[in-house]
């Protein structure tokens, strides 16, 4: 990950600084960026990808790949709202409303992709507006195409990778399942008596893996089993 310097040049950046306002960062292959917005809100940056954070409500993509969610807490009951950030693209402007969304840029290409909530895409040649489960494609003059994706599997794979750490001490295993479904874009679903279990179930430490490769690990912990089976996670109580 660098940011771009005053002549052009890149520069290795200092993540514990942050970034500001102005600053231009590139990420490289295997790259990726997870960063909280101070408006609210969070971001995340794929590999190979190119953006501006013009200021604290706004982001330009020139390249690449960008993934945005409302809240900035991992844990917040309610989404922490960013109401004034637009990601703006050559081909266009896409606005949330309360929402987790991804964003692609590609030769001439513009691709958004709605997890969560619902954006509204402002184009150079045409609007479009677009809630959970749908992607548009916009490309020049042709009319956008606008299709049905899931909300979870490989389209959004990229975005668990790049999961920033989150600290779970003191967490029951509820708040820690609600979380990683959120971050992968799953339903939640207990069985039998599995959901006392996991409100009952206390963490500890830091959660500094994927939030796939986190459930083994915890809810081993918490006694807890768990299958995945068409966007749904079912939880049991380990026998």
């Amino acid at each position: 990950v660098h940011v771009v310097g005053e002549q052009a040049e890149l520069r290795e950046i200092d993540l514990q600084s942050g970034v500001v306002s102005g600053q231009t960062i590139v990420t490289g292959d295997g790259g990726g960026l997870a960063l909280t917005l101070s408006n609210g809100g969070s971001v995340r940056v794929d590999e190979r990808t190119r953006v501006v954070f013009t200021d604290n409500q706004s982001v330009y993509l020139e390249q690449g790949r960008m993934y945005f969610d409302s809240r900035s807490s991992a844990f917040a009951a309610h989404p922490v709202p960013a109401p004034q950030f637009k990601l703006r693209t050559e081909l266009g402007e896409i606005r949330h409303i309360g929402t987790q969304y991804m964003t692609e840029v590609d030769q001439g290409t513009l691709v958004v992709s709605v997890r969560e909530g619902e954006v509204a895409v402002d184009g150079i040649y045409h609007d479009q507006g677009l809630v959970s489960g749908q992607q548009v494609t916009m490309s020049g003059r042709q009319r956008p195409s606008l299709l049905g994706i899931g909300r979870s599997g490989e389209t959004w794979a990229w975005v668990n990778r790049i999961s920033p750490p989150v600290n779970v001490e003191g967490r029951s295993a509820y708040e820690f399942l609600v979380w990683a479904c959120r971050e992968m874009g799953l339903e939640l679903t207990f069985i039998g008596s599995a959901e006392a279990e996991a409100r009952s179930a206390v963490l500890m430490g830091t959660i500094d893996t994927s939030p796939a490769e986190a459930l083994s690990a915890r809810l081993a912990t918490a006694a807890l089993d768990w299958r995945i089976d068409e966007g749904v996670i079912y939880i049991s109580k380990d026998r």
